[in-house]
C-alpha cells in the first residue's frame, strides 16, 4: 500500500515491478549520461561509445529492440523495461532527464 497526502492506493506486485524497472531505467540514464529522444511517439536512448559497455552490462541478458539511424544506435526504452506493461508516455513522464524531440 502506498500512502501520500492522505490518499492511499493498493499497489499490485506487477505495478511495483513496473515502477521499479522504470526507476532503474532512469537511474541508468542519469548515471551514464545517455541521450534520450522521443521519435514518432516512441522513446529511445542513444548510447555512445562511452556508455555502450554499461548498456550491455546492465541490459545484456535480455532482448534489446534497436535500430541504426544516421550512424547512431537507437535503443527502444520500452524493450528495456518490459513492453507488456510500460508505455512510452508513462516512461517519459516518470523521468527527470531531458528528452529531445526527434521526429
Amino acid at each position: 500500500m502506498n500512502c501520500s497526502d492522505g490518499v492511499c492506493e493498493i499497489i499490485t506486485p506487477a505495478e511495483l515491478k513496473k515502477r521499479t524497472e522504470i526507476q532503474s531505467f532512469w537511474r541508468f540514464v542519469r548515471k551514464n549520461n545517455v541521450e534520450v529522444v522521443m521519435q514518432y511517439g516512441r522513446l529511445y536512448i542513444i548510447p555512445n561509445g562511452c556508455n555502450l559497455d554499461a548498456l550491455c552490462e546492465v541490459y545484456g541478458k535480455q532482448i534489446i529492440t534497436c535500430k541504426i539511424t544516421d550512424g547512431e544506435l537507437y535503443v527502444e526504452a520500452r524493450g528495456l523495461i518490459g513492453e507488456n506493461y510500460a508505455q512510452d508516455e508513462i516512461i517519459a513522464a516518470c523521468g527527470d532527464w531531458e528528452i529531445k524531440e526527434n521526429a
